[in-house]
């Protein structure tokens, strides 16, 4: 009898075998770590098996759909993106396909984990793991884990494929993902990520790692150490444009009278053949200039991408807050998330819907008005940052 095809699951969008001529967007090292240790389990298995994407908001279907008969393994992939998650996974279930593992570190809802332990009662969800908090609450740092380290832990932990070198990535990625450290291992293969590099090479390249010293020379066996610098060259000529439109929401929260901030930046407009800096890039670039806790990293009023700067205890927990300012199924972890403010029943589509360096602050006034009735906060100041 055959052996089931292993499909390994990359959030974002990329180019496959299957799909040659795909863009790449988006996907974390996190995502691209997690599949390669998938990888690297299924390769010493001698089982066959591929990676396919999955782009949030679009559901399962659209690309797990042209596999049947498959073994499905789905990491890092929060439960709230999937429009439907039932009948999606029904869907892929009357094609002879089962989700084998579901491992995940986003916030989760009482009725989801009602849900999965439904479809993993009638035999279409084999096993699933949430290692985030409940939604609207908490985990300390120490409690939490990434999505690579459910993979490792699930499929590689102490077995024949533990290598040094794969240890080795875990312990990057979760500094990376869970903001505890910046490890220039890490920045690096993010940046390769958020320049476009193809998320597949990574992750089929980092699976072969068996000592800590093999990621450097992989940098350099397959030019990305050129790739990086290119691009690091390219991105210096757009970087200084983001200083032209910044705000900083100040505010305390409620019940103190501690000062915290949110650096609000507008995309800058970029040229044909110019990279646009991702909100990692145009974080690390602008703490040099000014000091922020928070960072909304604003794609006019049709995206939002927010990060937790500071490494002292949050005052705001960022996937609710996200949920609440943007959609509901928009949101992320207490110290990350991504939405989109248009899609908010307050949202004035007929003042703010496109947004430029002239009405950038009263996009961030409404902002600042938004995330006090979310969250409770008392709003100090909104107002422009002029950085030399």
């Amino acid at each position: 009898m055959a052996e089931r095809l292993k499909v390994f699951v990359i959030h974002g969008r990329g180019a496959t075998p299957r799909h040659p001529d795909a863009r790449e967007e988006g996907g974390d090292l996190d995502t691209v770590s997690s599949n390669a240790f998938y990888g690297a389990w299924a390769t010493q298995l001698g089982v066959p098996h591929e990676l396919a994407f999955v782009q949030y908001h679009e559901g399962l279907l659209r690309n797990l759909g042209e596999f049947e008969n498959a073994d499905l393994y789905i990491p890092d992939l929060p439960l709230d993106t999937i429009p439907d998650l039932e009948g999606d996974i029904r869907e892929l279930g009357r094609r002879g396909s089962r989700i084998v593992h579901f491992l995940d570190h986003h916030p989760w809802s009482d009725w989801q984990v009602d849900l999965l332990n439904r479809l993993k009662s009638e035999g279409l969800i084999e096993r699933y793991a949430l290692a985030g908090a409940r939604k609207g609450e908490q985990l300390p740092k120490e409690a939490q884990a990434c999505g690579a380290e459910l993979v490792h832990d699930a499929v590689i932990r102490d077995g024949p494929c533990d290598t040094d070198g794969l240890r080795e990535l875990r312990r990057i990625t979760r500094q990376q993902d869970l903001n505890t450290g910046e490890d220039p291992l890490g920045v690096r293969l993010s940046k390769l990520i958020g320049y476009g590099y193809s998320k597949h090479a990574m992750a089929t390249a980092l699976k072969t790692l068996k000592e800590p010293e093999d990621l450097p020379r992989l940098f350099q066996a397959l030019g990305w150490e050129h790739y990086v610098a290119e691009h690091d060259e390219r991105i210096s000529r757009v970087l200084p444009r983001l200083k032209r439109s910044l705000c900083e929401i100040r505010f305390k929260p409620a019940g103190t009278d501690e000062d915290w901030n949110i650096v609000c930046c507008l995309v800058p407009k970029v040229y044909e053949h110019e990279p646009l800096p991702n909100v990692a890039a145009a974080m690390r670039y602008l703490k040099d200039f000014v000091q922020m806790d928070y960072f909304f990293y604003c794609y006019g009023s049709r995206a939002l991408t927010t990060r937790k700067a500071t490494t002292r205890p949050g005052a705001i927990n960022l996937g609710a807050l996200v949920e609440k300012i943007c959609a509901p199924r928009d949101g992320g972890h207490p110290e990350a998330a991504s939405g989109r403010p248009q899609a908010n029943w307050y949202f004035p589509r007929e003042r703010l819907t496109y947004i430029s360096g002239r009405n950038f602050i009263w996009y961030c006034r409404y902002l600042a008005q938004r995330i006090r009735t979310a969250t409770g906060v008392r709003i100090e100041s909104t107002h422009p940052l002029r950085v030399s």
